[in-house]
């Protein structure tokens, strides 16, 4: 314990006797900082009017009254008013942590001290749909605008914000989760992965009946094989009736709710973990598996595809599409057989420096005492040109950006600078191309126009409503819709027809000047050409960079040797 950190912990959850798995991850993040030796305080903020009072020795509750159907924006202005009541807590504080933005952190930044530092992490699933809605994205700047960082747990959620609030793009990092140690991580047994785990809660956005379905798959050519869930959810029962109906009630074990601490012996007894889910901000269950040296079969859900990248690349992890085919999933569980036990070391020896509470603690400490975090490492320049090369440049900086490298990213969308982490320096080459006639034709019909409607529909029902949550949840699938239909075209249609042959060029010929004083001086190790389009600028870097290899996409292991 230090004198120097105090830190006060504002949380919507923690666990309590009654709820015992509520906040698990809040706790493991007041355990990772305490390992610093700060003396950390837990505010839990309990909604009495769905979950009881039940003191917890440590922590300061205080109660607040928001029946179901609160609104988000409200809850907040009542988290805020018991605050207020308590206006002691943070007499002492050298810094506050807030656990999600809306309702939490805004309501914190409300009632601290304007000279007290302010964390806010976010992890919460429904940020998406507040952020669809005008009333959210006030409330959410709010929370930007007095907050010295915001935390996302990945670079997926971290980019939506940035995107959401291109002028506040600085304040947001993505910072993960600090994620136990489970398991002894044995040498795992060759032959058939036959013994199948899910862990987490049993509902049906975890994607668990379709786990079942894909099992049964499984088990028509593997009769010995089992699949044993760990959790609780309201969806048991319907998932004990699938299991009867699918003849599989021997081999499918349901655990119920396991502690944490105790799920060693439950990954030690598995051959693979299967996760199906829909949305993952981050993934806790499936990076705890790899870290055990248990095999995962996840869907590119949102987290796990960014925070096991470089599982999936040893062999550790297979990732399949949201909602993939039963067969998809069975292809998926066989390519796992043969995982080389070396390479399978590296990722969880990764894994624990990114994500292990100690190192977790350290990074989060520094970030609540205000310092800066820099790469101080050797330089990797990235290229992209199109969709597909922006989404391989995103991978590749925030793997980079992880093991300590530097990174210069020179882009062709726009959206895409704004969205890139601020420690990288961007530079956006599609700012000489936007005026060019097939742009501006592009952002009026594809981007302008329908954005343009939904906000208005957004605006009209913009207020507290016994229909509103139906309504955002429309508007959201709808908004998210639009961006995957326009996302689709331009790379299937516009983007080859067009941009794939005209802008290239023009990349180059505009782009020249700002390309030369990026890369003169810089440092460069090594230049990367994600796609086909961006190779025109790497062939110009390589000029002005004689000595400095340059590739096309390489593997992760390459960018981690360049690390050490």
């Amino acid at each position: 314990m230090t004198d120097r950190d105090r830190i006060v912990v504002v949380t919507p959850w923690y666990p309590v006797p009654a709820r015992p798995y509520d906040g698990s991850f809040v706790a493991d993040s007041v355990a990772a900082l305490r390992t610093q030796g700060a003396h950390v305080s837990v505010v839990h903020l309990v909604n009495t009017a769905t979950q009881p009072l039940t003191p917890v020795e440590g922590v300061v509750q205080i109660p607040f009254d928001a029946p179901a159907g609160t609104s988000r924006a409200e809850m907040s202005r009542r988290q805020a008013a018991a605050l207020r009541e308590q206006p002691t807590l943070f007499a002492d504080a050298t810094a506050v942590h807030a656990h999600v933005g809306i309702p939490t952190g805004a309501a914190v930044a409300d009632v601290v001290p304007p000279s007290l530092p302010l964390v806010v992490t976010e992890h919460a699933t429904y940020l998406a749909t507040e952020l669809t809605y005008p009333a959210g994205r006030r409330l959410y700047r709010r929370v930007l605008d007095r907050a010295h960082r915001v935390l996302a747990v990945s670079e997926v959620e971290a980019r939506r914000i940035r995107a959401a609030f291109p002028d506040l793009r600085d304040r947001v990092l993505a910072a993960g989760n600090p994620v136990r140690s489970i398991g002894s991580a044995p040498e795992r047994r060759s032959g058939s992965p036959d013994r199948w785990l899910y862990v987490g809660n049993l509902i049906e956005r975890k994607g668990v009946h379709q786990l079942l379905t894909a099992f049964a798959l499984w088990s028509s050519d593997h009769p010995t094989a089992t699949l044993t869930l760990a959790g609780g959810g309201a969806d048991e029962p319907a998932l004990r009736a699938q299991a009867r109906e699918l003849g599989l009630a021997e081999q499918i074990r349901f655990l119920g709710p396991v502690a944490p601490g105790d799920l060693g012996p439950v990954f030690d007894g598995a051959d693979v973990l299967v996760h199906l889910s829909r949305l993952e901000t981050f993934g806790m269950t499936v990076v705890e598996a790899a870290m055990a040296g248990l095999p995962v079969v996840v869907t590119r859900c949102g987290g796990p595809e960014e925070v096991l990248a470089r599982a999936a690349e040893a062999g550790l992890a297979q990732l399949v599409p949201v909602e993939a085919s039963s067969a998809d999933v069975v292809a998926a569980v066989a390519r796992l057989t043969a995982v080389d036990p070396e390479a399978s070391a590296a990722v969880r020896r990764e894994l624990q420096d990114s994500y292990g509470a100690e190192q977790f603690g350290a990074r989060l400490l520094a970030t609540l005492r205000g310092e800066e975090e820099r790469s101080t490492g050797r330089r990797v320049v990235l290229v992209a040109g199109s969709p597909i090369g922006h989404d391989r440049l995103v991978r590749l900086a925030t793997y980079a950006l992880a093991r300590g490298l530097q990174v210069t990213a020179f882009v062709t969308d726009p959206a895409e600078a704004v969205q890139l982490d601020p420690r990288i320096e961007a530079v956006d080459l599609g700012r000489a191309l936007r005026w060019m006639p097939h742009h501006v034709l592009d952002a009026v019909l594809l981007d302008a126009v329908p954005a343009a409607i939904l906000e208005r529909l957004a605006t009209a029902v913009d207020h507290p409503s016994r229909w509103r949550g139906r309504t955002a949840r429309v508007l959201g699938r709808t908004q998210a819709r639009h961006k995957k239909i326009t996302a689709a075209l331009r790379r299937r249609a516009w983007h080859p027809a067009v941009y794939g042959f005209v802008d290239p060029w023009l990349t180059t010929q505009l782009g020249r000047e700002s390309i030369g004083r990026t890369v003169d001086g810089s440092g460069a190790a090594l230049v990367v050409a994600t796609d086909l389009e961006s190779r025109p600028t790497a062939r110009l870097i390589a000029d002005l960079l004689p000595a400095v290899r340059v590739t096309g996409v390489p593997p992760l292991s390459e960018l981690a040797a360049l690390a050490e």
